[in-house]
């Protein structure tokens, strides 16, 4: 379900390896060397909601504008450049899921036409859609490159995972998933394999590049995002204020101890080393360690109405977030004592702080 957008959006950096955060009217940047107390105008404006944001392969960070029909790309050098393309999405289209092709260009999914889309990056980008052999009412969701070299993608709707090539052709698979499960992120595995959260019966899918599909059930409800971790497992978010992590084998360990926050969304693996996701529902960013330790000491960065959703490592160093609500309008780099009661330094977990994670091992159904 989409959340509300009530204020105006942002897309928001932050600096992971010191908890710096940034937040501009149209985008939040955290630049690693910031000066304590520094700040900024914004550069760009974002309109309506971005909702997930990805590293492209120029270097920028894109993102979806599901209310729009837009696609936005951000610039990550010292200047950050907001720009935002519609051309050639069709109207109510509804972009959503976006990620980095293997052919040098950003894919993205039309949750509401039932498409993919493709842009070219450059200066003039170039959008193509894609709907020949996309079942209707199908709600494409999720969006990752394959290892096939290939594109995979979530059908919410359709209960389904497709593949489209970089030339457009589109296979659906259907066999092996749960009915009505719900398939929504989805993530290329070190296995070879592509991982998949079945929202609604509570399983995470594994799927081979020749389309065999194997399920694991997971203990809390709604299983949302996924992410490929550092140390060769699966990682995800549970919309009930948990993290779960899935090695190739399919065993099972969920954490929940010291979060924060709720509605966990978002997913990605950080450039320090540790597992960054938003919590949607208290306007939060978390991290956890490989080990299942929880830093919450990140709580509060974020308003609480600014709906944080999309997460992504950046070519910067830091982390990005899209904000379906945010209203933030400042930067400020903190880079002095933990615990400041505005911008809690994002420090390193202590050993032993995290708590004995429950392990379950889970055979294919």
């Amino acid at each position: 379900m989409r959340p509300r957008n009530t204020t105006a959006p942002v897309l928001r950096r932050v600096a992971s390896m010191c908890g710096l955060v940034v937040a501009l009217v149209g985008v939040l940047v955290v630049p690693a060397a910031a000066t304590a107390g520094a700040r900024s105008s914004a550069t760009g404006n974002i309109d309506n909601g971005p909702y997930h944001v990805a590293l492209g392969p120029d270097g920028n960070m894109w993102f979806t504008h599901p209310d729009s029909d837009r696609i936005g790309r951000v610039t990550t050098g010292k200047k950050t450049r907001v720009k935002e393309f519609g051309a050639g999405i069709t109207r109510g289209g509804g972009p959503e899921g976006i990620t980095a092709g293997p052919d040098g260009d950003v894919w993205f999914t039309e949750t509401g036409g039932d498409r993919i889309g493709r842009i070219t990056p450059g200066q003039k980008p170039q959008t193509t859609e894609f709907s020949a052999g996309i079942t209707r009412y199908s709600t494409p969701k999720g969006i990752t490159a394959g290892p096939d070299g290939n594109l995979w993608f979530t059908e919410f709707g359709g209960n389904r995972i497709g593949r489209i090539t970089p030339g457009g052709e589109v296979t659906e698979f259907a066999a092996g998933i749960t009915q009505g499960s719900s398939p929504q992120g989805i993530t290329a595995g070190p296995d070879g394999n592509l991982w998949f959260t079945e929202e609604t019966a509570s399983q995470i899918g594994r799927i081979t590049p020749t389309g065999e599909v194997s399920e694991f059930k997971v203990s809390a409800p709604q299983p949302e995002y996924i992410a490929a971790g550092p140390d060769g497992n699966l990682w995800f978010t549970e919309n009930e204020d948990g993290v779960g992590r899935i090695t190739p084998a399919g065993e099972v360990t969920e954490f929940r101890e010291g979060i924060s926050g709720t509605g966990l969304n978002g997913i990605t693996a950080g450039p320090d080393g540790y597992l960054w996701f938003t919590a949607t529902g208290t306007g939060d960013i978390g991290r956890v360690s490989t080990a299942g330790e929880m830093n919450d000491d990140l709580g509060g960065v974020l308003d609480i109405d600014s709906l944080p959703l999309g997460i992504a490592a950046g070519p910067d160093g830091n982390v990005w977030v899209a904000e379906a609500g945010g209203n933030a309008a400042r930067r400020r780099g903190h880079a002095g004592r933990r615990g400041s009661s505005r911008l809690r330094r994002r420090a390193s977990p202590r050993a032993g702080c995290g708590r004995r994670a429950r392990t379950t091992a889970r055979r294919p159904s």
